[in-house]
């Protein structure tokens, strides 16, 4: 098969048409194209495909029954770089391994005698090319090189033949036995992986920095980055890779060489002469990777099989051996030498954008095994003021000033402390070409207050600065070098890089790569793991493993969010940018002229103007793909809810994109709002992260549009801006802003339920605060109606509950003082403590409970396992209690508790209500109970714990995989009702829990 201008790249998971990529007589020789070339091949996912003249179809039918293979890249302007490049690429390249015989042609270009050692020593670690042309490659001088290319090429070519003939090589026996024992054994090898998060405000120069590290060239142009890029490469040479492609192939090769190696330094010769199945293991005996990897306590057996059981296939095939691990005796011996204590890293870079409408994102995509580069321009430190007269009047107005830039710096420290309190942090300063007093930068940073946020995580690079100055305009390509050696050496001091991962968890990786769906059910991927013998609870350990290394995303904060991998996180953050996008970025699509085709121009507007995407514009914007998944997706990160206000929808499904709110310049009107009782949510002790107020506005405009809240009364629609939005629960109107670390709640003084609100209010940031922003302090400020002093909730209710109503109370700034009988309009409704989910004396009752019969005790029978369900259990029992439910519960029962009582209860109750939670079909005693309600014909209502993060949640599909057999299709003919414990949520659930349990005439 001829491929000379023939040449298409094609990214497997599209079905774009195919676009000219590597030819004859092009260009791929000019600067930055060794980028190109090393991107193209590397990819395992590049596939060769014929687009021949009608005059060498024979030929190339000809070619391809010999199963022959030809590149042709002659007159390319190829030079030394760019031959490096293509040798190290056409060795990671899986899909070329696979082909029986590769000649690649070279001819005409400017390779030269560097070149061509270069080709000599990629040749060392390849075995695909078997004949390779470098005619008229002019300055090649050097007949060493040459001739160790002659001389692979000949091995390579000679062990093809070895192969057709024989399947595997004599020289190949030790070497394959140590293959089938390491896939056999499931050998952990540390991966050597993290993640490089480049952070810092726009225009900093972190795209730049991140092209400095790659060795790439100087772009001069700014290029503004939309939420992020994500880029792969390898601390060892800090070339960029295309793809993870080949990993599991990488780590199998270094386990295998590390076995041999091992065993060739016993010393029981006998030893080494026995096929290495039957020898021993070398290494310790491999950890329950839950356990070594994730902490959590296991059982002290592996986790993993040590041989495939019938129903466990094993992770390659003795054909796939074969075929992907035969080497020469020489190349295994390389493999051993290069097997080192040390650990080679390679990282996944993450450049994210710097505008401040991005932010809402950080709880996605900042994650814990990585470590932080915060890029800072050094004029702005130091004062743009200095380069007025050297700049443009354009560049001179993007520089922000120093009190901007620290504040910047600030924020940065604080979102990463908040989301990666122990990740470390490095400082990188821009603009080294127009700085040259690094001492008073470096002066005006240790004066800041911002690096005391870092809390000891900060690294110091050697010398007496504490960042790395970096000149982002060299065109050297290691202009970056002193950085380049800071983070490698960082990364090797994190312990998740020296940790031996299962060989089954890379292969889990590989087939997710393989499968190019860009995101995956975690039920698929459990059943794809099992296959391999992982057990569900190694799955999980892995998926929080590759989530924290930016390999995948698995956010756990609600069950939705856990039910799906994404498995490519480019296409996750290209979708998001779509939606979520400043002006600058945004302004695209107002000249696209496939939107104005389609209809939805005026659609683009309103999202713009006032943030309602209709569901049809939202689909065109991810180009009709995964649109279901992608608003589910972003509906549970809060960054867009339904929006159900008449005279504001369009003719579609709308939605609140929440996290656009950031871009409005619209003012509320609040002219004619006269306020009442006030609070603060007040986060002065650490900070406000960007996305708190902006999703509580969210939260309020999808609880406003229920029509439980609405009743009989006309709703108002929402009036909403970047720091206010005015709303209303029911007639009970609102006005919410932020300012600085402090977001207001003020009441309208004819509101007929304020503390009703404001427990609503602290309600819905309390779900925030377990699912997005976990231990972010704060503390709930009530204002004197009488004299506005705002005084802490907690001081309050401590003074009442000791019945010291005259007691005065300093306020926030311990200046002025309120007696705590001036706060008492906060506490006449009655509901319960306002920062609780608690009740009070005034929660609603469930309207006409029905009289129990004569065989009846109880309404509702709970049935539960008291080690991790006893505690929701009993949250249900009060807040049914409470709304005038009876209820049999084991614990207020304690004087007569047997079994025999307990089915009694069962007998005469009139529901039975199954409590699922971690383990609970482990419990005999529930056990007993579901099958004495089953023939007692009781009915039977499910309800499930469905946040991720506590200890008694467990997914869906471990109850049904642990049903009894009595009962196997229970779970799948009853719908389980998930429980909701935030006050704000939980009247709708107890309203249709109390329906399903007949309780209501």
């Amino acid at each position: 098969m001829v491929l000379y201008y023939s040449w298409v790249l094609r990214a497997a998971v599209t079905d774009q048409a195919p676009r000219p990529g590597l030819f004859a007589g092009g260009s791929l020789g000019q600067r930055g194209s060794e980028e190109s070339l090393s991107r193209a091949f590397a990819d395992s996912r590049t596939r060769l495909m014929t687009w021949v003249k009608a005059d060498d179809v024979a030929s190339a039918v000809e070619d391809m029954a010999k199963g022959e293979t030809k590149i042709s890249l002659s007159r390319n302007n190829i030079h030394v770089e760019g031959s490096r490049a293509l040798g190290e690429a056409l060795a990671q390249n899986t899909g070329l391994c696979a082909l029986e015989y590769v000649f690649m042609c070279l001819a005409y270009n400017k390779i030269g005698d560097t070149g061509a050692k270069a080709m000599a020593d990629a040749l060392a670690c390849n075995s695909i090319l078997q004949k390779l042309s470098l005619a008229s490659n002019f300055r090649m001088t050097l007949l060493d090189a040459v001739d160790k290319i002659k001389f692979l090429l000949g091995k390579n070519k000679a062990r093809a033949g070895r192969l057709q003939h024989y399947g595997s090589t004599e020289d190949d026996a030790p070497w394959l036995d140590a293959v089938h024992a390491v896939i056999s054994h499931g050998d952990a090898h540390p991966w050597g992986r993290a993640k490089l998060m480049i952070v810092g405000r726009g225009a900093a120069g972190k795209t730049s920095t991140v092209r400095s590290l790659l060795g790439q060239s100087p772009i001069h142009e700014h290029r503004s980055t939309e939420v992020a890029d994500v880029h792969r490469t390898r601390a060892h040479d800090w070339r960029e890779v295309a793809s993870d492609q080949g990993e599991f192939t990488a780590q199998v090769r270094f386990a295998a060489a590390r076995r041999l190696r091992e065993l060739a330094d016993m010393s029981d010769a006998q030893q080494l002469d026995a096929p290495l199945q039957d020898v021993p293991s070398a290494l310790p005996p491999l950890p329950s990777s839950s356990q070594e990897l994730s902490g959590v306590a296991s059982d002290p057996k592996p986790a993993l099989h040590l041989e495939a059981s019938p129903r466990q296939k094993a992770l390659l095939s003795s054909e796939e051996v074969v075929r992907k691990f035969s080497i020469t005796e020489d190349e295994q011996l390389l493999l051993q030498s290069s097997i080192s204590s040390e650990t080679r890293v390679s990282f996944t870079i993450w450049d994210y954008g710097g505008q401040e409408v991005f932010y809402a994102l950080h709880h996605i995509f900042l994650t814990d095994k990585g470590l932080y580069l915060v890029v800072f321009d050094m004029r702005e430190i130091v004062g743009k003021e200095i380069f007025k007269d050297s700049l443009s009047e354009e560049a001179y107005g993007k520089l922000a000033t120093q009190e901007e830039a620290l504040k910047s710096l600030r924020f940065w420290f604080d979102s990463i402390r908040m989301h990666a309190p122990d990740a470390p942090v490095l400082l990188v300063g821009t603009h080294k070409d127009q700085v040259h007093d690094l001492r008073q930068v470096n002066q005006k940073l240790l004066e800041a207050s911002c690096l005391k946020r870092t809390r000891g995580t900060l690294i110091r690079p050697e010398g007496d600065l504490i960042f790395v100055p970096v000149d982002n305009t060299d065109t050297d390509p290691n202009r970056a070098a002193s950085l380049r050696t800071l983070i490698a050496a960082t990364a090797m001091a994190q312990s998740y890089v020296r940790k031996r991962v299962p060989l089954a968890w890379l292969k889990v990786h590989e087939d997710l790569l393989n499968s190019h769906a860009p995101y995956m059910s975690l039920e698929d991927i459990v059943d794809l793991a099992a296959a391999y013998g992982l057990p569900r609870r190694d799955v999980d350990a892995m998926l929080f493993f590759f989530h924290g290394l930016g390999v995948v995303v698995h956010l756990r904060g609600s069950q939705t969010l856990e039910r799906f991998i994404v498995i490519d996180p480019q296409w996750l953050v290209d979708k998001l940018a779509r939606v979520i996008a400043d002006d600058l970025h945004a302004h695209k699509f107002f000249y696209d002229a496939d939107l104005k085709a389609s209809g939805l121009m005026p659609d683009f507007e309103r999202l713009r103007d006032h943030c309602i995407a209709s569901r049809r514009l939202l689909a065109w914007l991810w180009g009709n793909e995964a649109v279901d998944f992608l608003l589910e997706f972003m509906d549970a990160n809060m960054l867009l809810c339904p929006w159900h206000f008449a005279h504001e929808a369009g003719s579609n499904e709308d939605f609140l994109v929440s996290g656009l709110l950031s871009t409005f310049s619209r003012e509320v009107d609040t002219e004619d709002f006269e306020p009442g009782l006030s609070c603060e949510l007040d986060f002065s002790e650490f900070f406000l992260p960007r996305g708190v107020f902006h999703r509580l506005v969210a939260q309020c405009a999808e609880y406003a549009a229920r029509p439980s809240v609405i009743g009989d009364d006309e709703p108002m629609a929402p009036l909403l801006g970047s720091e206010q939005a005015m709303m209303s629960f029911g007639i009970n109107n609102f006005l919410l802003s932020v300012k600085e670390n402090v977001v207001r709640v003020s009441l309208a003084r004819e509101a007929e339920r304020p503390a009703m609100v404001i427990k609503l209010l602290v309600s819905m940031f309390r779900e925030q605060e377990e699912t997005v922003f976990r231990g972010l302090p704060w503390d709930l400020l009530l204002e004197s109606p009488t004299s506005h002093v705002l005084v802490s909730y907690t001081k309050i209710t401590k003074a009442r509950s000791e019945g010291k109503f005259r007691a005065r109370l300093r306020g926030r700034n311990s200046k002025r003082v309120a007696t705590v009988s001036e706060f008492e309009p906060f506490f006449v409704e009655q509901i319960g403590a306002l920062d609780t989910d608690e009740d009070g004396p005034a929660v609603p009752r469930a309207k006409a409970v029905s009289s129990l019969g004569p065989d009846e005790d109880t309404h509702v029978f709970l049935s539960h396992v008291q080690s991790t369900g006893g505690d929701l259990a009993e949250t249900l029992r009060l807040k049914l209690e409470n709304r005038g439910v009876k209820v049999w519960f084991d614990q207020s029962h304690k004087d007569k508790l047997n079994q025999e009582a307990m089915l009694d209860g069962v007998r005469r109750t009139r529901t039975y209500v199954l409590v699922l939670t971690e383990g609970i079909f482990k419990s005999k005693a529930v056990k007993a109970e579901l099958r004495c309600a089953l023939e007692a014909k009781k009915p039977i209502v499910l309800v499930h714990e469905p946040d991720t993060h506590r200890l008694s949640y467990t997914s869906f599909s471990e109850y049904i995989t642990s049903t009894p057999d009595f009962c196997k299709d229970l779970l799948i003919e009853e719908e389980s009702l998930p429980v909701r414990r935030k006050w704000y949520e939980e009247d709708s659930f107890f309203r249709e829990l109390i329906r399903r349990c007949a309780t209501t005439v």
